[in-house]
């Protein structure tokens, strides 16, 4: 069932129950507006319509939005987020709707929305347990709205499942193309690490998977937020700044993605891949922090990027930030502006939408 989002405004979401993972519950939410959930006969959904009858504060909204006769977009971009993570990016969502395309997020098990308990909190033991509720959100998308085409975007984590998930057999039969910001493909940690320690987890992986390897609060995350003199307002319980635990088993299971993508996918689709132009450590100032990926090495991100397929389109952006999107006014624009030309040069936009 189609409830109010966190967002507010006319943000919707729908939060559906997932097979039991090492015996939890588990849920993902599906993001959007009621706008996008039409078909292409222009008929909104049944659960859309339930939506608008049942929420009598929003009743008037939604039925102005079910009054109008306009077709919806050709194309349907689904984000997903990063780890310690969540939807909150409307900015990009009010960019592409106004590209014409529609706009879905996944907060996918374990994250944002979709958390019900500390422990399950970010965590997988392996990135395949993703592929049940991309397949749904998908298929509501395409078959039950009837999109032509699909553009997965992922951001950092959630680069590397769309990533792979592109690859697999139901993805390569669903996704249309895919846009990657600052997709998370390789350790960004000395050699030893990511050799010796990546060993040590695939010896280990199996039996200690609950194991904290890290408990680190997120500097980047607090030099984001507008308490801390960043841009941006967010839900620190859902984005955390505190520490948030990283797990042996999650952790084996990103290292199995990355060798993954390492080997080469093999991916026909085209591929939009964005990262800053440069990275940072902690002993960089406080401007560097703001114009810099502090998260990941951008140089390992192109490296691997070329291994997703042939068609691979690569774009640095001056003094972005690791999530591009959340980048100060001029290298966000120019991200946008990146993304505006890819979707338009491979068709998933219409070449007379002006943008905002």
């Amino acid at each position: 069932m189609w409830q109010r989002d966190i967002l507010g405004g006319d943000w919707v979401s729908w939060q559906f129950a997932l097979p039991k993972l090492r015996g939890r519950e588990a849920v993902s939410t599906l993001i959007t507006k009621p706008e996008w959930l039409r078909r292409r006969s222009g008929e909104y959904l049944p659960s859309i319509r339930q939506f608008a009858e049942a929420d009598t504060r929003s009743l008037a909204m939604a039925d102005a939005v079910l009054r109008t006769s306009t077709q919806p977009p050709k194309t349907a971009i689904l984000y997903l987020p990063g780890y310690n993570d969540y939807f909150f990016h409307t900015h990009l969502a009010d960019y592409l709707e106004s590209l014409g395309v529609a706009f879905f997020a996944l907060d996918l098990h374990g994250y944002g929305r979709s958390t019900l308990d500390e422990e399950s909190r970010n965590n997988a033991h392996s990135l395949r347990e993703y592929g049940h509720e991309i397949s749904v959100a998908t298929k509501l998308i395409k078959e039950q709205c009837g999109y032509e085409n699909l553009v997965v975007m992922g951001h950092s984590t959630g680069g590397l499942v769309a990533s792979l998930w592109s690859h697999s057999p139901t993805g390569r039969s669903t996704v249309d193309g895919l846009v990657l910001n600052s997709p998370w493909f390789d350790l960004n940690r000395s050699w030893f690490d990511r050799v010796v320690g990546t060993a040590m987890l695939d010896a280990v992986g199996n039996y200690v998977t609950d194991y904290v390897i890290t408990n680190d609060p997120s500097p980047y995350t607090r030099m984001l937020h507008s308490s801390h003199g960043g841009l941006w307002d967010f839900d620190l319980e859902l984005k955390r700044e505190r520490s948030t635990p990283v797990r042996s088993g999650w952790l084996r299971a990103i290292r199995e993605g990355h060798a993954r993508v390492a080997q080469g996918l093999g991916l026909t689709i085209p591929v939009l891949v964005c990262t800053s132009d440069r990275s940072s450590g902690d002993q960089a100032s406080d401007q560097e922090r703001r114009s810099s990926d502090t998260v990941l090495d951008v140089q390992q991100i192109r490296a691997r990027a070329l291994m997703l397929g042939r068609r691979v389109d690569i774009v640095a952006i001056e003094g972005g930030v690791h999530d591009l999107a959340l980048s100060s006014e001029g290298p966000r624009r120019a991200y946008f502006e990146a993304l505006a030309e890819w979707l338009r040069g491979h068709g998933f936009a219409p070449q007379h939408a002006a943008g905002l």
